[in-house]
């Protein structure tokens, strides 16, 4: 009996010697991380920054961070956010988010409100601390912008993971980007909708530690599946865009249309088709379409230009490094 004693003393002293130690390390880490960040341009603050969780867990909080990147691309606060790991897994985190989040990306600045998100993260356990995989989920989750509602869903799932292949080259990262959202409901319509999407995006570097001072360039889209469900329309679209050797945007997105009508009704209930144009848009569309339901129409890219079918929509911002 003295013995297992001893032994559980001798178990449970060298545990809090590990979690004492591994929160010492764990918190140089994090303000080693910080000050690089700094150091490399990236603008990070926050009011209050304590680990606990003694003996099982590292449970990191962080009191009113704010987080922006050197050239202000990207840029986060919010009142509070919390990581927490087990002790034996600290590469494996847990984020619980604030009800309200603001969020900038590449200018555009957008509020993110909801009842529960949390996140699940998993990095690679090395001095770089690259992205194995993320999962997002937020519940009643509302976005906005100046103000104004953008969108309502009741759920959103989201997924990155990283998918190294045969044809990844140091200079090309492949990651794969997957999202669902139920009972979304937009400003121009009170009928919900379900959103589906997987896509995977080639960057010229790992999302690692470093993306704070510098975010990773866009060398590819391929975009597998779409599909949005709304009032008995199905939307779904698959392509690829690339950048040619000037960085300018070349491809081609197939869409598909099935019930159109609905997508047209919707657009002229709300003004947005002028009324003199409207015989000659329809006249078009049955055309297309062929005077069946599905109507299928390819978006295509060419020097940064996007067109959908024979109709000019416009220029795209730069999404590829020049």
């Amino acid at each position: 009996m003295r013995i297992l004693t001893w032994a559980v003393a001798v178990v449970a002293l060298l545990w809090s010697s590990y979690w004492f130690l591994g929160a010492r390390f764990a918190r140089q880490s994090i303000m080693a991380a910080i000050m690089h960040a700094q150091n490399n341009g990236a603008k990070i603050s926050y009011s209050d920054l304590s680990l606990t969780g003694y003996p099982n867990r590292f449970d990191l909080s962080i009191t009113k961070p704010i987080v922006a990147n050197a050239n202000n691309k990207f840029n986060y606060s919010s009142n509070f956010i919390q990581f927490l790991s087990l002790s034996y897994s600290p590469w494996h985190i847990i984020a619980a988010f604030d009800n309200a989040q603001e969020i900038t990306l590449f200018g555009q600045a957008f509020r993110l409100e909801s009842t529960d998100a949390k996140a699940s993260l998993v990095l690679s356990p090395t001095q770089k601390l690259a992205l194995d995989r993320l999962i997002f989920v937020a519940r009643d989750l509302t976005l906005k912008q100046g103000g104004k509602n953008l969108a309502k869903m009741a759920v959103l799932d989201l997924g990155l993971r990283a998918r190294e292949s045969l044809l990844s080259t140091p200079l090309e990262h492949r990651h794969q980007f997957g999202l669902r959202a139920s009972d979304i409901l937009m400003p121009l319509s009170k009928i919900p909708a379900g959103l589906a999407m997987s896509l995977t995006l080639t960057l010229d570097r790992a999302l690692d530690q470093q993306m704070t001072s510098e975010l990773a360039n866009l060398r590819g889209l391929e975009l597998e599946t779409l599909s949005l469900n709304w009032n008995g329309a199905v939307l779904s679209a698959a392509g690829r865009i690339l950048p040619d050797a000037m960085g300018r945007a070349q491809g081609k997105i197939n869409i598909k249309l099935q019930n159109w009508r609905v997508f047209y009704e919707m657009a002229l209930e709300q003004n947005l088709i002028a009324p003199k144009a409207r015989p000659n848009i329809e006249g078009l569309l049955n055309a297309l379409s062929k005077g069946t339901n599905l109507l299928e129409l390819p978006l295509l890219v060419q020097d940064d230009w996007v067109s959908l079918g024979p109709l000019p929509l416009g220029r795209l911002p730069d999404i590829f490094a020049r």
